[in-house]
């Protein structure tokens, strides 16, 4: 009996944990001044800083862009993400900052 409750929690953790990874919300990317919309992959802020989990459509494969690959993504009712280096030249590395607010 307790072998049979551990397998069925260890099966409901499992489906649990495969549902959370798909969580992709209407977005778009931005490309040297040209906007693509699909889908992203969203996750906390910390994770979206390194990369963003972009897809076309649900039927097209997965791409993973970094920072230094586009300039900006978000989320069609949610945040916006900029590529911005932090530090200089030699030392600085590139992330994804979330734009709060972005004035004239």
């Amino acid at each position: 009996m307790k072998r049979i409750i551990s397998l069925l929690i260890l099966i409901l953790t499992s489906i649990f944990l495969i549902q959370a990874q798909n969580n992709f919300k209407k977005g778009y990317i931005v490309e040297d001044n040209d906007t693509v919309y699909g889908y992203i992959h969203y996750e906390n802020t910390f994770k979206n800083s390194e990369k963003c989990l972009f897809r076309k459509s649900f039927d097209s494969n997965i791409v993973t862009y970094k920072p230094y690959h586009i300039n900006a993504f978000g989320f069609i009712e949610g945040s916006k993400y900029e590529s911005k280096q932090l530090g200089d030249d030699i030392f600085g590395d590139t992330y994804f900052l979330e734009c709060l607010y972005k004035g004239p």
